[in-house]
């Protein structure tokens, strides 16, 4: 019978660099791969960001979810600059904050754009979209935080898409 995903698996003795190596170049062929078993979804920073930003479009009043998005390669910012922007009185929000800062909001255009869209795409396209839409998210991971960053964020796309292959 042909093969199919599933039907082999790789045993290493530790998963090191070899075993990252690996699954990069099997997602990178196109094959299906579980990714290194062990993964802690929630730990790799590129992780974090990507659920920061399904957090924020989820709820844009999140101001820490906004904030780590800010901060992150998606958009580069530095922790004064955010300081210098998101400098505001009690009771104002961030992000209606920043939105009022016609030089700073034109920066925030692509997040904006991923805001309209949120509620009418799943939540593989929005990942998609983060990652290599007009953000360009999977370069500029890649650029901040090298090539292992591929993997997690392949893995969290493998996440999205099975949750919504089960109807999520």
């Amino acid at each position: 019978k042909p093969l199919r995903a599933g039907d082999i698996m790789i045993l290493l003795r530790s998963r090191g660099e070899l075993a990252s190596s690996l699954v990069a170049q099997l997602h990178y062929r196109g094959v299906a791969v579980a990714g290194i078993d062990r993964l802690k979804m929630q730990e790799p920073l590129v992780v974090q960001d990507m659920l920061a930003a399904i957090r924020f479009v989820l709820q844009p009043r999140d101001e820490y979810s906004l904030a780590c998005l800010l901060v992150s390669p998606l958009f580069g910012w530095s922790q004064e600059k955010l300081l210098q922007y998101g400098y505001r009185a009690p009771g104002i929000d961030l992000w209606e904050h920043l939105k009022a800062q016609p030089d700073v909001y034109a920066q925030l255009q692509p997040l904006s754009d991923l805001l309209n869209v949120a509620d009418f795409v799943t939540a593989y396209d929005f990942l998609e979209n983060l990652l290599s839409g007009p953000i360009s998210g999977r370069q500029k991971f890649a650029a901040r935080l090298g090539e292992d960053a591929l993997i997690p964020m392949e893995e969290m796309l493998n996440l999205a898409f099975q949750f919504e292959q089960q109807g999520g």
